[in-house]
């Protein structure tokens, strides 16, 4: 390696310090008529950086509770809500907020169908990321979403369906459709499906169609997986914008001890547009994960990230995670 491209790589260097969610759950109550049972976790962070001001935050918490109760032996009903708690000290903010909101019917040779403020099926069924802190770079689903929908899941041993419909709101028409599965074959999973959004108001029209597909191998302490990822995005403002993003995931995970695991994946995004440059993405991450008893673990995790547009950057992420 040159001088000069030593010097690119050294440009931005990041410590991350990630106090990993608390986790805790607690259940009220379970037997064969009715479930009820609360959970939740607390995040806290903190970003070093050699060129960007420290970041300090104790945020994304949230407390859940989840309930079912068995009408007869096979149907049932279901509810659930989800708080979420959003605390930047630096910005003296503090957002309480209902997160996830649902309720619904279900029989469990047919599966459940639920009406409220769910996450994504593309993000249920997720492509491969053995990352604890700064893998995800390839996703290109529909993650992080949270708006009303009517959500269908199935799922048995063999086979599992994901389906959610998205229902327009009264700020802007808004639409989306998605289809995802899983399949089990012995040590191997293979997951995937297609999605479609559409948002149009008085200023602009967007429309995007996903899609993934993931096969994962697991045999014994081993775990291997690889993801391939499309997006076509069209955007209309004075003129009609259409990118085409393609990326591929490949991931590995090893339990060297029982207390031990390692961890490494790469990530390549390449973005093509009509009349423009190509522009691609590179991340790379290694590292390990130590459980240090029953509720607790530390992680450091090392990256090397080549973004779409700026320099080279080397982070450094360490981790502690706690189980209650």
């Amino acid at each position: 390696m040159d001088k000069g491209t030593l010097g690119k790589l050294k440009s931005l260097i990041v410590l991350s310090i990630f106090f990993s969610p608390v986790l805790f759950a607690f259940e009220f109550i379970d037997n064969e008529r009715a479930y009820l049972a609360t959970s939740g976790k607390i995040h806290a962070k903190a970003l070093m950086s050699n060129r960007k001001k420290n970041e300090f935050s104790f945020g994304d918490s949230d407390l859940a509770l989840k309930a079912k109760y068995f009408v007869t032996d096979s149907t049932f009903i279901s509810s659930g809500t989800e708080a979420e708690v959003k605390v930047d000290e630096e910005r003296n903010e503090d957002q309480f907020s209902i997160s996830q909101y649902y309720f619904g019917v279900g029989k469990e040779s047919f599966g459940s169908l639920t009406y409220g403020k769910h996450t994504t099926s593309s993000e249920n069924l997720n492509g491969v990321d053995f990352s604890q802190i700064f893998g995800g770079q390839s996703n290109l689903n529909l993650i992080g979403a949270k708006r009303e929908t009517l959500k269908y899941v199935y799922s048995n041993e063999l086979f599992s369906l994901n389906m959610t419909y998205g229902l327009k709101n009264n700020q802007q028409d808004q639409s989306l459709h998605e289809f995802f599965g899983q399949l089990k074959l012995a040590d191997t999973t293979i997951r995937g499906g297609v999605g479609a959004t559409k948002t149009q108001n008085n200023l602009y029209q967007k429309e995007s169609i996903y899609s993934h597909l993931t096969a994962i191998i697991s045999s014994g302490d081993i775990g291997l997986g690889s993801t391939y990822y499309f997006n076509k995005s069209e955007e209309t403002r004075n003129q009609k914008d259409l990118t085409y993003t393609h990326a591929v995931a490949i991931a590995g995970r090893l339990e060297w001890t029982k207390e031990l695991t390692l961890f490494s994946g790469y990530e390549f995004v390449i973005q093509i547009q009509p009349q423009k440059d190509k522009k691609s993405k590179h991340n790379l991450y290694l590292g390990s994960s130590y459980q240090i008893n029953d509720w607790s673990a530390v992680q450091v995790e090392l990256n090397h990230l080549d973004p779409l547009v700026g320099s080279n950057q080397v982070n450094i992420g360490i981790g502690v995670a706690f189980f209650l």
